[in-house]
């Protein structure tokens, strides 16, 4: 019967047998005939299966996707004994007979050397003295894989690797593998030059890039011989002899080279050794497959805590409750486009009874933007304690920002305060959509803005506010928003707009909530399936 054997991690050896007339699901779910339980691996990722004797694997959809013998597939593809499924970054063999492990473990070595090394009985006492020279390198090629899947540091592994080439080729002398930097440069991971040298010594000047970049371009390993300079040599005696071989993975191109040398003194490598060195370059490319998949899922991992984290401390800066004025009513609604965000409200309770409320939204979205709200959020308070008027709270804020940005930033923000005793309503605009005012019993709805041209705080030191005063009569409702509102955009690309924003402002209702879960049920009506492309903030202040 056909069998599914597991060749990387999570669950190296691992092997699954296919039933006739059955399928096989591979996946992370618990569920799944082949359980793997790896991030990267998709919960339904793909299936196997086998029709009137034949057998085809099919990916499910998965998010990584299913490669088989290296390449994508995009539908139903029919399987030939020996074949290699890919799970994203997990190698799954398989084959039509179940076989032993020791064909497993040289499954990347050419079809003839397989037959070989698979056949040997390594129990067996040696006939000569090449059976024994193979059992030797069957086991230090074992021992390779089994060091290559122990851990994920490549800082450990690589230099192992070396150590272990010099014990199959007692010939070398030169061993190195190299691997490309941030800048595409080919950078030494591992050298070792000199039967005793530290594996770990990368202080050596690379051996040849010339050839490095030639085995990196084309794929295929080298088997590079120099003749000694007697033309009475024999044309198997070799003054040097060089083995280079790419180390190949999952990955479009090698993951980097293995190169070994010879000195004059030895016979030198042969087209077998070559073959050898290749398999092993497989084993190792799949290895720095996983270690770099690895070390994408600890970061991704990191992220989302730190970001988690930031936005816990975000949301801690924002109000918990609605200011309790008599005869006055407040509602808000706050929702972050990614983990955390750029936008920003507050209320402020004021010693004479007054209430200074406002809303705010920094340029970008992101981790970015929510650190350059949250140095903002952190001056507010400050700010509008220690200045007299509205006016020259804004200055003061303009000047805050423009001196802690490093960078191109601004943030717009309509600042208000609430007289509720006058029933006197002061705004003032720094760049920001004009706060909508709607009277008791009309439905057109009114802009509230100045006459004079606003700009972003963080743009100008000369920019000065010219704030608006508005008579509040009972009924009378003001909208304050950010942009994610008004361009809120369909799958379509049509912007949500001012004018559908007022008409959703301007509809009866029972109260001030209502509003704003109105609007807020309106734009993700409009977006339809498509995904916040911005924060979305609103604040509603109603008279009784």
């Amino acid at each position: 019967m056909a069998t599914l054997i597991v060749l990387g991690l999570p669950a190296p050896g691992k092997r699954h047998t296919i039933q006739n007339h059955r399928h096989v699901i591979l996946g992370r779910d618990t569920t799944c005939d082949l359980m793997l339980s790896r991030q990267s691996i998709s919960r339904f990722h793909a299936q196997v299966t086998c029709i009137q004797g034949n057998y085809f694997v099919e990916d499910l959809q998965s998010t990584n996707g299913t490669f088989l013998n290296g390449r994508r597939i995009q539908k139903r593809e029919s399987l030939r004994n020996g074949d290699r499924i890919t799970l994203h970054d997990v190698p799954i063999a398989f084959y039509l007979n179940d076989v032993d492990e020791s064909a497993v473990t040289m499954r990347n070595l050419p079809d003839d050397m397989n037959t070989r090394i698979t056949d040997y009985d390594m129990n067996a006492a040696p006939s000569h003295s090449g059976i024994g020279l193979l059992r030797g390198r069957i086991k230090t090629l074992i021992q390779i894989a089994r060091d290559l899947g122990s851990s994920l540091q490549l800082d450990e592994i690589l230099p192992r690797v070396l150590d272990l080439l010099f014990r199959m080729f007692p010939q070398a002398m030169v061993g190195e593998i190299h691997m490309r930097d941030s800048n595409g440069q080919l950078r030494p991971v591992a050298m070792k030059h000199g039967r005793d040298a530290d594996a770990t010594d990368l202080t050596g000047v690379p051996f040849d890039v010339d050839l490095l970049e030639e085995v990196m371009e084309s794929g295929q390993g080298v088997l590079r011989q120099s003749e000694a300079g007697d033309p009475g040599l024999a044309m198997d005696d070799f003054h040097e002899s060089t083995i280079c071989a790419p180390m190949l993975g999952a990955e479009a191109g090698p993951a980097g080279v293995i190169l070994l040398q010879a000195d004059g003194s030895s016979d030198g490598f042969n087209e077998d050794d070559l073959e050898l060195v290749s398999a092993i370059g497989v084993l190792a490319g799949q290895s720095v497959g996983y270690a770099r998949s690895h070390d994408i899922v600890v970061e991704h991992t990191n992220t989302r805590r730190q970001l988690e984290t930031a936005r816990q401390i975000q949301l801690g800066m924002l109000p918990r409750e609605r200011p309790n004025v008599p005869g006055y009513e407040f509602w808000h609604h706050y929702a972050a486009a990614e983990r955390v965000g750029g936008d920003y409200f507050f209320y402020e309770m004021l010693r004479d009874g007054r209430v200074m409320f406002g809303i705010a939204d920094a340029s970008g979205k992101g981790l970015s933007a929510a650190l350059n709200i949250a140095r903002f959020a952190g001056e507010v308070r400050f700010r509008i304690a220690t200045s007299p008027t509205l006016k020259s709270a804004i200055s003061s804020l303009n000047g805050f920002v423009i001196d802690s940005s490093e960078e191109c930033m601004f943030i717009t923000a309509c600042i208000c305060v609430l007289d509720p005793h006058q029933h006197l309503l002061s705004l003032a605009n720094a760049g920001h959509p004009a706060a909508l005012l709607k009277h008791r019993g009309k439905e057109r709805v009114e802009l509230l803005q100045s006459s004079r041209r606003s700009f972003p705080l963080g743009i100008s030191r000369e920019f000065e506010t010219h704030p608006v005063n508005v008579a509040l009569e009972p009924g009378d409702e003001v909208l304050l928003y950010t942009d994610g509102v008004s361009e809120a955009m369909n799958p379509l690309q049509k912007l949500f707009g001012t004018d559908r924003l007022s008409e959703s402002f301007a509809r009866p209702h029972q109260s001030i909530a209502e509003v704003v879960d109105g609007l807020v049920q309106d734009v993700m009506h409009f977006r339809e399936d498509r995904l916040p492309s911005d924060d979305m903030t609103l604040i509603a202040l109603a008279r009784l």
